[in-house]
């Protein structure tokens, strides 16, 4: 078997639970840095607000997927990695994958403590949360 068509094997042994949190935060995340990094720059220009308001609506729902993501991976263990992969790679694919949930569950949480210390009223897609 070649590598591509082990690699293509191993993709299609995760269930859609699985690839539907992988590819929706793998399109949510990336959004929400280019969105951070923008709103820098307007911060203080009339009309961030909306922008500031989304950002935290749509980081709710990423932490709320990331959680699901996270409990899914408790209950549902990966599958084997392809034989024949040699042992560097997949202890590299191991410490990159945990680093990525590292990652994954501090990014949510610093812009939480950011925006609750910033003392602003924060909404999920306009319902107030409490303070």
């Amino acid at each position: 078997m070649t590598t591509q068509k082990a690699v293509a094997a191993f993709a299609e042994r995760y269930g859609y639970p699985a690839k539907l949190l992988h590819w929706t935060l793998a399109l949510l995340l990336p959004v929400q840095i280019g969105m951070g990094w923008y709103m820098l720059s307007i911060e203080d220009q009339p009309g961030s607000g909306w922008y500031f308001a989304l950002h935290i609506s749509l980081g709710l729902t990423a932490t709320l997927l990331i959680a699901l993501r996270v409990l899914w991976r408790l209950y549902q263990a990966p599958p084997e990695p392809p034989r024949g992969l040699p042992g560097w790679q997949r202890n590299a694919a191991r410490a990159s994958h945990g680093l990525l949930y590292v990652l994954m569950l501090l990014m949510p949480l610093t812009g939480y403590l950011g925006a609750a210390f910033g003392g602003e009223a924060m909404s999920y897609f306009g319902i107030p949360l409490p303070a």
